[in-house]
């Protein structure tokens, strides 16, 4: 994530973000979600989280948490889970 605005411009990030909620299952956009967030630092977990709609935001926080943390249990068992917000 920090590299893509030095790689993207705001409308192509605008359109890459506009496929992937197209393209797949919401649930499972909303538990990749927290793969992103896991990637960064916790300041920008939350300058990131306040541009992603607010209907996502709160399915992330009812849902979409929870599911991120038993998909990163099973894709890399035993390690720690990186927190998010």
């Amino acid at each position: 994530m920090p590299a893509v605005d030095r790689v993207l411009t705001l409308e192509e990030f605008d359109a890459l973000a506009q496929h992937g909620f197209d393209e797949f299952e919401k649930k499972v956009v909303i538990a990749y979600l927290g793969m992103i967030l896991a990637t960064n630092p916790i300041e920008d977990q939350r300058e990131f989280f306040k541009e992603v709609p607010a209907v996502a935001r709160l399915a992330y926080r009812l849902v979409g948490k929870r599911m991120y943390r038993k998909q990163y249990a099973t894709l890399f068992p035993g390690r720690p889970i990186p927190e998010t917000i």
